[in-house]
């Protein structure tokens, strides 16, 4: 694994994981986390790269690959018709497996919010009526969890205009990294992994007790809710336990400016 493509990305980096209560169970009764395919998420640009370096990777195959294999075929085709259409297959098939929608259907992301702090943002995008989840863990958790598993990688996601964004050299993964401005609150570190099969999306088992510093419950979540939360963190399910928080985001401040009388 090259757990930190990006060198502003440090270990000591915490994320976050907002979530209801329905994928936290899940989450903690599978023991594992969740790769969804880049085709299952909601922008449509996932695994696409900005213009600039599309345009200069499509001039890279096509003079190093594409035009070299039409010559060839062009001289095939003086010969055998037969051999000149086996290499019309070839290059069809390698231009649709080439292309952004046919190569993301190849891999999976688990996505986490960069931040010292909780979010108030990401709070009510996932947290429904008051009732969500917050995990609280680290890039070198995650990196540590992630390790034995073969093929992941974890980075922080750029945010660019796709359209006019100049071509930037060195970053790996750019195309699983890669995102427009509109999406920048996210703040998104995102673990990826090639899919065993295509489009599918794949549990990665993992030690939930390593990954996991503190599980915080919504500010507004009523208290039965947090009773439950309390309960399903305290080691019933395989025996996990986590420490619960409440989270005191929308807790009235316990100061003022006291004058005398």
């Amino acid at each position: 694994m090259n757990p930190l493509p990006d060198a502003t990305l440090t270990l000591e980096q915490k994320i976050w994981r907002y979530m209801d209560l329905t994928k936290f169970v899940l989450m903690v009764s599978r023991r594992s986390l969740f790769f969804a395919c880049l085709t299952q998420l909601d922008d449509p640009f996932e695994g696409f790269m900005p213009r600039s370096h599309t345009k200069a990777l499509a001039d890279v195959l096509e003079k190093q690959f594409f035009q070299p294999m039409a010559d060839l075929r062009s001289h095939f085709a003086e010969k055998s018709q037969a051999h000149a259409s086996a290499l019309d297959r070839v290059l069809g098939d390698t231009r649709e497996r080439v292309s952004y929608r046919k190569i993301r259907s190849r891999f999976g992301v688990n996505c986490w919010h960069a931040n010292d702090y909780e979010s108030e943002a990401m709070w009510k995008l996932y947290s429904a009526l008051g009732s969500g989840i917050a995990i609280e863990s680290s890039v070198e958790q995650l990196r540590d969890v992630l390790t034995p598993t073969e093929g992941t990688n974890i980075g922080r996601v750029r945010y660019e205009d796709f359209d006019s964004a100049e071509i930037v050299k060195g970053y790996s993964s750019y195309f699983l990294m890669s995102k427009r401005p509109a999406f920048a609150h996210e703040h998104e570190v995102r673990a990826t992994i090639s899919l065993p099969e295509p489009g599918k999306g794949v549990e990665v088992s993992c030690d939930l007790n390593r990954l996991i510093s503190r599980v915080y419950v919504a500010p507004g979540a009523p208290a039965i809710f947090t009773e439950v939360v309390s309960q399903l963190c305290s080691g019933i399910i395989h025996g996990q336990q986590f420490s619960v928080v409440k989270s005191s985001l929308n807790d009235s401040p316990d100061y003022d400016i006291m004058m005398p009388a």
